[in-house]
């Protein structure tokens, strides 16, 4: 699921791999249904709409890119060959990133286990499947390697990565215990806001009106999902 997604992220666009990472949660949504005898409220698909809609109004000037250029020269799926790569890698991140967190809420709903518990093993049985990949995969030419500078910075910035995957790990496991997978996802779309924002100061975004509409958008559907779930669900939030 992490390799993946790194991977989808080296060949799309910032706005394609959102529209995908979008698609997961109504992935998750119903692969919950078919699984566990979940239910899809009408509030729920009206959010998946505006969700998806938010989405392709983010990607609109990238899809229409791809759609001109795919159109005007046949020689462009050539020149562009590497989008092939991009969508066979975040198609699998999807269904990985599904699979992980309907099985996930499976083990939680059978085992006693703790938060802990399931956070250490998750990362330890991942390792391995890291290395390989990495091996089999990446590009470990010493031109590419001679490329990484390693400096305090670098180390500092992995140190935190790690903690702060920690914690990532360790909270999501939690909600997914607590609540539901269709919740945890949806809640979890919330973290695109402050991605846009930092894109628009940071990484110079035109801040064009259908930029701000579709952050507008997107914010509102998790908050107004989250709002009519606080209504039906009174989880024990024990850890």
């Amino acid at each position: 699921m992490i390799y993946t997604s790194n991977k989808a992220l080296q060949f799309l666009t910032i706005p394609i791999y959102t529209i995908f990472k979008n698609l997961t949660i109504i992935l998750t949504a119903y692969g919950e249904v078919f699984f566990m005898g979940g239910s899809v409220s009408k509030v729920t698909l009206l959010s998946f709409f505006m969700m998806i809609l938010s989405s392709f109004m983010v990607a609109w000037e990238d899809l229409y890119s791809l759609l001109t250029g795919l159109w005007l020269r046949q020689s462009f799926l050539l020149d562009h060959s590497f989008l092939y790569y991009g969508y066979l890698w975040i198609i699998t991140n999807c269904i990985c990133s599904s699979a992980y967190v309907l099985e996930i809420r499976k083990k939680n709903k059978s085992n006693h286990s703790t938060n802990f518990d399931a956070m250490f093993y998750s990362n330890l049985l991942g390792i391995p499947i890291l290395i390989v990949c990495s091996l089999i995969l990446d590009d470990w030419s010493s031109e590419n390697i001679a490329r990484n500078r390693i400096n305090i910075i670098s180390i500092t910035a992995i140190l935190l990565s790690g903690i702060f995957s920690a914690g990532l790990g360790y909270t999501s496991l939690w909600c997914i215990r607590v609540t539901s997978s269709t919740t945890y996802s949806m809640i979890g779309a919330l973290n695109k806001l402050p991605v846009s924002i930092t894109g628009l100061i940071f990484f110079h975004t035109p801040a064009t009106f259908s930029t701000i509409s579709a952050i507008i958008l997107g914010k509102s559907h998790p908050t107004f999902t989250d709002q009519f779930t606080s209504q039906v669900f009174f989880p024990d939030f024990s850890i």
